[in-house]
């Protein structure tokens, strides 16, 4: 088994426990895909800024991120990139319907840019297909993924759509906890469509509703004794 074999079961067993839970897979399932999977993984690692995938060209890999943060992007009709979603730790970054369509030689729409630095195992989809049409596990494992992987879609689309930026933050901050501490305020206010300065409004009056209240009736006391 080679370094990198030994290093890509190592992150898996790493992530075992949330991504056995996340898909719905039993352990024994998840183990006998991983040893399936490790002689295609390839470790990559990337600068901020440095690209995984390009808009444009057809999606050839699948990348699994487990160190950093990845952002996929969709280019707007004025040439302008908005982000779409995030990839971290334990996460796929590649989207699926990319992949479908690097399989019939048609581009991406997406595009996956580093916005850390990022640690990944790359892996090529079309080896990954076959390994699906001859074992069975690593076919339900796939299509467990895929069903998440829509769900999660389908959930932003709806959170998105026609909702206030005050809401859009909630769902966001809900769907990637802890995120916004990681990334640059000008990503999120992509992610969210508003202005960084809108943006920054919107958190500082977070941070006011979470600031403890001093009791009413303390007050006056603390007057009086001044």
């Amino acid at each position: 088994m080679t370094y990198s074999q030994q290093a890509f079961l190592a992150q898996r067993k790493r992530f075992e426990a949330d991504m056995v839970a996340r898909y719905d897979i039993d352990a024994a399932s998840y183990t006998a895909v991983s040893m399936l999977l490790a002689p295609l993984a390839v470790a990559v690692s990337l600068d901020k800024g440095d690209y995984l995938q390009r808009a444009g060209s057809p999606a050839r890999h699948v990348y699994w991120i487990t160190s950093g943060i990845v952002c996929c992007g969709v280019n707007t009709p004025s040439g302008g990139d908005i982000t779409a979603a995030f990839a971290t730790e334990g996460h796929n970054a590649t989207p699926y319907h990319d992949l479908l369509q690097g399989a019939n030689g048609l581009p991406a729409l997406h595009s996956l840019t580093a916005e850390t630095a990022v640690e990944a195992f790359r892996l090529d989809w079309d080896k990954v297909v076959t390994l699906r049409a001859s074992h069975s596990v690593l076919d339900a494992y796939h299509l467990k993924v895929i069903e998440y992987m829509l769900k999660q879609q389908s959930r932003r689309s709806h959170a998105q759509y026609g909702a206030s930026a005050q809401n859009r933050l909630a769902s966001f901050l809900r769907d990637y906890p802890g995120l916004e501490r990681r990334i640059s305020q000008k990503t999120l206010s992509s992610y969210l469509e508003i202005t960084p300065q809108y943006l920054s409004q919107l958190l500082n009056k977070g941070r006011r509703k979470d600031e403890p209240r001093q009791d009413s009736a303390v007050r006056p006391m603390a007057r009086l004794m001044a």
